[in-house]
């Protein structure tokens, strides 16, 4: 079952322009809310409609809501304690990343150039070695690069009430909308990395970068299961899937050079979580994952594909570190953007890439435990998609279907607390 988390998500978040929609009858409300665990209240006052538009669309939503919780107050007074609002729903906790990790050689993760280098960004994370090759893990890389061991590393756990909140400027994402000329999905033995060549350049610039950041790749990191698998975690919170997208500054004019750099390259990171039916979206990348199963395949996309599409709706609320590659060899010179913002896949569509094998077995378990954070400030952006032209509002940042449910909610706890 979801966490209410994700179905607060899935019923705020689905988008028309993405392949989804919003519930449209009471019906399907209740179908929705069915099985509700706590809600979680400062999750849905955390979340955000991408825009004016999408909020005025919640209106008769909300009137849904409000009648299909009314529904529901038909609860035994019990039941609806289940609802009390202040606590997220606990998964059952996983097994520690070390226990699970197992052998990975970082061998091959310097080589100079440029095509090596992309490469084995995302490769060396976990390729399910055993016995001999024991020593070679995450746990022993410093021992063959020192870096490893440094004060900057990735991936880190964010505890959100250690950020620190900052308005910066708007993300730009140049070219992001410009389909593929042609896509190639590879299985490297340690990742699904995929390549796409672009009629125009895709181009990150904005919020916590100083210049324009090009598009390299992107690949994946999961797990054997929904409990593990996205390198960052969020509160101790782990999510079973996660996108890197990787740009190196344009000024350095290769990535293999950026890698000399402080400010060399920049990871988008997108979070999912499991829920509901398959995401068209991101259809046309998983159905060819099953052509890509053995190390060394690749396969190409039959459709276009562009990076706009892959990204949350909500871009302006991310976390912003300064971290590391989460691979050897663990060059602390990425700055890194964490969406908010979860993607909803079906559980057969994140279950395909647990399909996927290394030469030592079935490829699971390709990310790298949290690393110290080691006095490092993570920042959280505020500012909302309305901050080019000054105009701000706190409200603005919360959802109207969010503050339906929030109010519904308790307006049920008070009828029962009476």
């Amino acid at each position: 079952m979801a966490s209410a988390w994700n179905e607060v998500n899935y019923v705020n978040y689905r988008h028309p322009s993405r392949g989804h929609s919003l519930p449209t009858s009471e019906e399907d409300v209740v179908n929705s809310l069915n099985g509700f665990q706590p809600l979680m209240l400062a999750g849905i006052k955390e979340s955000v409609m991408g825009n004016i538009e999408e909020r005025e669309r919640t209106r008769d939503f909300c009137q849904m809501v409000k009648a299909a919780l009314t529904r529901r107050a038909r609860l035994a007074p019990d039941e609806l304690n289940q609802y009390r609002t202040d606590l997220r729903v606990e998964k059952p906790p996983p097994v520690h990343p070390t226990e699970i990790r197992i052998s990975i050689s970082p061998s091959s993760a310097v080589e100079l150039n440029t095509t090596s280098a992309l490469a084995n960004y995302a490769t060396e994370a976990g390729s399910g070695d055993v016995g001999d090759k024991k020593k070679a893990g995450p746990t022993h890389w410093a021992e063959s690069y020192q870096t490893c061991s440094g004060k900057y590393q990735s991936p880190i756990d964010i505890e959100e009430h250690l950020v620190s909140q900052v308005r910066l400027p708007p993300l730009n994402f140049h070219g992001f909308k410009s389909k593929s000329v042609s896509s190639t999905l590879t299985n490297n033995g340690h990742t699904v990395v995929l390549q796409l060549n672009t009629s125009d350049e895709a181009i990150l610039s904005g919020g916590p970068l100083k210049g324009n950041y090009i598009f390299a790749q992107l690949h994946f990191h999961w797990g054997a299961n929904d409990s593990i698998g996205s390198e960052d975690t969020i509160n101790n919170h782990t999510f079973p899937l996660e996108l890197h997208l990787v740009f190196f500054k344009q000024d350095y004019v290769s990535f293999n050079h950026a890698l000399d750099f402080k400010d060399g390259l920049t990871v988008l990171a997108v979070f999912f979580e499991v829920y509901g039916d398959d995401n068209d979206i991101y259809s046309e990348i998983v159905s060819h994952l099953p052509r890509v199963v053995n190390p060394g395949t690749n396969a190409r996309l039959k459709r276009p594909v562009n990076l706009d599409s892959l990204l949350p709706s909500i871009r302006h609320l991310y976390f912003t570190y300064e971290g590391s590659l989460t691979t050897p060899p663990c060059s602390e010179v990425v700055t890194w953007i964490d969406f908010k913002q979860p993607i909803l896949l079906s559980a057969r569509q994140v279950n395909a890439f647990r399909k996927l094998r290394s030469e030592e077995g079935i490829l699971t378990q390709n990310f790298r435990p949290v690393q110290p954070l080691s006095g490092r400030l993570i920042h959280f952006n505020v500012a909302d998609d309305l901050s080019r032209s000054g105009e701000s509002s706190v409200l603005r940042s919360v959802p109207v279907g969010a503050l339906c449910i929030t109010a519904a909610v308790l307006t049920l706890q008070a009828m029962y607390s009476r």
